[in-house]
């Protein structure tokens, strides 16, 4: 509490959103709002049973109101709690960028991501490393990226993904020019776009 309150008085222009008497919008949360209400979600004992999908659903939609960026990294979401993220997304038009690395995310995770991506084009970073997905996860994400116009940015590192799926991933960067930077480091391996063969990025 003492480092927030620190963090907070170091930042002025940011804390004045917190005064009750000016005019809020809404639908729109200012960074450390988000940040506390996922801070709030991340310490709910509800979320913490990564059996129980439906307690999810009723956390993690409040959690995410408002907010353009989910701080959702390092929570322990297992694949109900990123199924219960992607069906919260769903016609969501304000969130652009979610962290969910270290959460323990697996296919099913990412086959819902996936199939979140295929009609929201608002999502433009995404970062799913150090989870639990191989290679049916990426392969569902990467026919996702062959019709996604919206995200410059998926980070899959350090999953369990094996070459068929890294070979679906540079087969999608192909088809969509869109996409700037899809990482997915194996051994010595990375996939880059926008074009397999043209971008280089480092792993």
């Amino acid at each position: 509490m003492l480092i927030n309150i620190f963090l907070a008085l170091s930042l002025p222009s940011i804390v004045s959103s917190f005064n009750p008497n000016r005019p809020r919008n809404p639908h729109k949360a200012s960074d450390i709002e988000c940040r506390a209400k996922h801070m709030f979600a991340r310490s709910n004992p509800k979320a913490r049973d990564h059996e129980a999908e439906y307690e999810l659903d009723e956390i993690i939609p409040g959690s995410i109101d408002g907010c353009h960026t989910l701080w959702l990294s390092d929570f322990e979401l297992w694949d109900e709690g990123a199924i219960a993220v992607a069906n919260a997304l769903k016609g969501n038009d304000q969130v652009h960028t979610v962290y969910m690395h270290f959460s323990q995310v697996g296919d099913d995770g990412a086959e819902a991501f996936a199939e979140l991506l295929k009609t929201n084009q608002d999502l433009h970073t995404i970062n799913l490393g150090h989870n639990a997905i191989e290679t049916e996860g990426a392969i569902h994400l990467a026919e996702a990226l062959k019709v996604n116009t919206g995200l410059h940015t998926l980070t899959l590192d350090h999953n369990k993904i094996k070459e068929p799926g890294i070979l679906a991933l540079i087969e999608a960067l192909k088809v969509n020019e869109d996409v700037l930077h899809v990482s997915e480091t194996c051994g010595l391996c990375v996939v880059c776009g926008a074009s397999a063969d043209s971008k280089a990025c480092s792993g």
